[in-house]
Order: C-alpha cells, then structure tokens, then sequence
C-alpha cells in the first residue's frame, strides 16, 4: 500500500511536500519504508529516504501503533515517522548536509537510519503498542 497524498509542512520558513509511505508489495526490499521529500518551491526535485529497521504497520492506511522504542538523545522514547515532528528533524537534516533545494531530479538516500543517529535516535526496538511503552516523544 503506498500513502500517496503529499501532506504539507514548513520548516525553517521553507515549505515542502512530504509522507511517510511503504509498498507492501515489494517482497524483494521488505521490510522497508521511506520518507518522501518534494521542496515546494522546487518540485522538480524529490528526496527519498529509506529505513529498514523501522518496520510499518499501516495495513488499513492508518497507524495503529505509537511507534518503534527508541533511545532519544539518552532517553527511552518512542519514534514515530508518519508524525511532523520527526520528518521535520529529517527535512531539517537532509537539506542542510545531502542536497541542495536547488537540485532537480531524485535523490535515494538508503540509509535512512544513519540519518536517525545522527539526530539523536539509537536502540531501535520492536513496535509498541500504547499501553506497552510511556510515549516521550
């Protein structure tokens, strides 16, 4: 199932495009998952950022779990792609070291997890369910 409506989002006075989206159908890649990012002022170019140890469970096109335990800067959190907070951090990140919003085309960075430890997630655990885990973040 791919989750194909853009949603919007600013992010230090720059507007983007983004979604957080999987294929279930893609046997070969499982389990993988991807950030899409379109710069609004540039939509000739888009990011995609993939992760693999973060697993989706969107099976109804909803989220039903809080999100994968993590460590946070040290402490135990919670980490959830498809929330603004989190793709935020990564617009913020990917834009000022990966790419430029001037480039046009496609860029695939495939170690979206590389990504996360750098802005202070590490420890990746299974998904959590609510009630299993204190949401943090």
């Amino acid at each position: 199932m791919k989750r194909g409506k853009l949603r919007r989002i600013s992010v230090d006075g720059r507007s983007y495009r983004w979604n957080y989206m999987y294929d279930d159908m893609d046997y070969s890649n499982y389990p993988y998952s991807y950030y899409v990012f379109v710069p609004e002022d540039n939509q000739r170019f888009k990011v995609r950022v993939y992760f693999t140890k973060y697993e989706p469970q969107m099976k109804l096109d909803a989220y039903l779990y809080e999100g994968t335990r993590c460590r946070y800067q040290g402490e135990q959190a919670v980490m959830n792609l498809c929330r603004p907070f989190l793709a935020a951090q990564v617009i913020r990140y990917v834009f000022a070291h990966c790419c430029q919003g001037t480039d046009t085309g496609e860029i695939e960075i495939r170690d979206g997890e590389a990504i996360l430890e750098k802005l202070g997630y590490s420890d990746f655990y299974r998904i959590c369910y609510a009630r299993d885990f204190e949401y943090s973040r």
